[in-house]
């Protein structure tokens, strides 16, 4: 069920998925919204459709998050993928983190 969700999406959907699975749980949700813009997505109602069906959550807190077998199912996805992007992203978000 959780896959059939994930495979519905469009493709910038999906990228946006995985961005946010094994990058920005935990993050404020404008701060994630910031650096999903700087990766190139479409996040003007991204998230939205994301939380819609029931992929990602924002808490009270405005925090992004997940379900642990979301976050499990993405991190497998991604294992079949080149790690130069996934690379180059988690030096982005590390930057970014440091100094915002």
């Amino acid at each position: 069920m959780l896959r059939i969700s994930f495979d519905d999406l469009t493709d910038d959907m999906k990228e946006m998925f995985l961005d946010i699975a094994l990058f920005c749980i935990g993050m404020d949700q404008e701060d994630v919204t910031k650096i999903l813009e700087d990766w190139g997505h479409h996040v003007d109602t991204g998230i939205s459709i994301l939380v819609q069906q029931n992929l990602v959550t924002v808490d009270p807190m405005n925090k992004i998050g997940m379900h642990n077998m979301l976050q499990e199912m993405g991190r497998g996805i991604i294992r079949g993928k080149p790690t130069a992007v996934a690379n180059v992203r988690y030096a982005f978000l590390r930057f970014y983190l440091i100094y915002h």
